[in-house]
């Protein structure tokens, strides 16, 4: 592809267009539009390399693929002849959410898993298109994904039956990938990469600490990102102590917050407080062991008379024993309270449940980040830039064309999904290769101070680089919502919403 600057436009080459023309002018024998969900997680992303499955090899089988290699053919010939070969090893390795909604759809058109090397000829065209409206990257989600399917030597499968297209889909297609709704495309040369008025994107960011294992694969989450591990060191979080009870390097009149709530349960003092002198008490059995006064050993100052160690260690078994006693005493406790409380059904019982769904007794801790800065320097993206400082670098092939950078962001703003989870939107006519992930990236640092809002101004008006180009992880970005023009919108609504 080659840019256009006078008219800011990408321009497509003289043999794109002829292939272009080609596809356009062939007939289209079945023309469907698919909306689906899909977790991201466990695939390589929407796109990527070249399907290998045997379903894929035997419906292109008479057709060459421009994409690849020369001696592509000679290595699929030599892998069929092996009956020792697995095609599913090669897809696995190179899953893509492409591939498998399209081996799904190529099954259930006919297309069977046995390739006829004999029939393996080279044209020009394929006898499918399959057209994602977006590329996600790896771990990337999607809610509303709407992509079509082409074929020029086809009809559709069972007769054109859209609901039993879609329940067979669904039944073959893995548990993390959802067909919503299928409906014929709107007129013959209809494409949904190209027809369509942008995307909504949405962008998860946890700062909660400890992080939440459950949700780990749907946001960013701060505490595990070792890009910001420093902050975890500072005056980070609201509610954190140590272990002897000092926040933030200061004394509390309060222990650690857990050894509180096990102490009244218990019933125990603290134990291993320091007093002014700095000797230590630890009266923990009733008159079992005051250390300081046994045999006067206890005078810290005399270091050298204190230099038997075995004395000691007998001072230390009689804690042991001490301490054995009181675990007696504390496990007899607390089998005769659950002895006792576990015939008793009253509401008071249920207190636990009802601090599940209230929300109550939650350890709330975070990360500390300016969300308000986040929210006004947000407001800086909103318009036509030229967004050069905030896309990712090309790879392959992809880095020999030469992209339009300017893009017009119609709205983006931050707000609380629950406590110190947070959702960032961004809507817009076009994105580049890792913009929403850099832009998310950049407006962090502004929120923990790394960056300022003059860094992000250079960066978007100036096109100076960024002090810190940090893109965020991928799997709390989910692309949201694709714009069609309202003819259309409602299609994709009554698709989804039919039975």
């Amino acid at each position: 592809m080659l840019y256009d600057k006078k008219k800011n436009k990408i321009k497509l080459s003289t043999q794109n267009k002829l292939n272009q023309n080609k596809l356009s002018d062939s007939e289209k024998l079945t023309n469907l539009i698919l909306v689906i969900d899909y977790d991201g997680t466990n695939y390589k992303g929407w796109t990527g390399i070249e399907n290998s499955s045997s379903v894929y090899l035997n419906a292109v089988s008479g057709f060459k693929n421009i994409k690849r290699s020369d001696n592509y053919n000679a290595n699929i010939i030599e892998k069929v002849e092996d009956s020792d070969y697995s095609f599913n090893n090669l897809t696995k390795k190179y899953e893509t959410v492409q591939n498998c909604i399209l081996n799904c759809l190529l099954k259930i058109h006919g297309y069977g898993e046995n390739i006829n090397i004999n029939n393996y000829k080279e044209t020009n065209l394929k006898p499918f298109e399959f057209i994602g409206v977006s590329r996600t990257d790896k771990g990337v989600h999607a809610k509303e994904y709407v992509c079509q399917y082409i074929s020029y030597k086809k009809l559709p499968p069972f007769n054109g039956n859209l609901k039993k297209i879609k329940l067979s889909l669904n039944r073959l297609l893995n548990k993390d990938i959802k067909v919503l709704g299928i409906f014929n495309a709107p007129f013959n040369n209809f494409n949904v990469r190209y027809h369509n008025l942008g995307k909504i994107y949405t962008y998860n960011v946890d700062l909660r600490k400890p992080s939440q294992p459950l949700e780990r694969n749907l946001s960013w989450q701060l505490y595990d990102d070792s890009r910001f591990s420093f902050l975890l060191k500072d005056k980070s979080t609201k509610y954190e102590t140590d272990a002897k009870g000092r926040r933030n390097g200061n004394e509390h009149k309060s222990g650690n917050i857990y050894d509180t709530s096990l102490a009244s349960i218990f019933g125990a003092p603290e134990s291993g407080s320091e007093n002014e002198s700095g000797s230590v008490s630890g009266n923990t059995n009733g008159d079992a062991g005051d250390v300081g006064d046994v045999g006067d050993v206890g005078d810290v100052g005399d270091v050298g008379d204190v230099g038997d160690v075995g004395d000691v260690g007998d001072v230390g078994d009689a804690g042991d024993a001490g301490d054995g006693a009181a675990d007696l005493a504390i496990q007899e406790r607390i089998e005769n309270i659950i002895k006792k409380e576990k015939g008793n059904y009253g509401e008071d019982k249920i207190i636990h449940s009802l601090n599940i769904i209230n929300k109550k007794n939650e350890y709330k801790s975070s990360i500390l980040c300016d969300i308000d800065k986040i929210k006004e320097c947000s407001k800086l993206f909103i318009g036509y830039h030229n967004f050069e400082c905030f896309r990712g670098i090309l790879k392959g092939t992809e880095k020999q064309r030469t992209i339009n950078t300017f893009c017009n962001i119609h709205f983006l703003d931050i707000y609380k999904l629950k406590d110190n989870l947070y959702q960032f939107i961004i809507q817009g006519d076009r994105f580049l290769y890792h913009m929403i992930r850099i832009i998310v990236g950049t407006l962090i640092q502004v929120g923990v101070g790394i960056l300022n809002f003059q860094d992000v101004k250079d960066a978007l008006y100036n096109s100076k680089p960024l002090k810190v180009k940090l893109c965020a992880p991928p799997q709390g970005l989910c692309l949201k919502k694709i714009l069609f023009p309202l003819e259309i919108e409602h299609l994709v609504n009554s698709a989804i919403f039919s039975e």
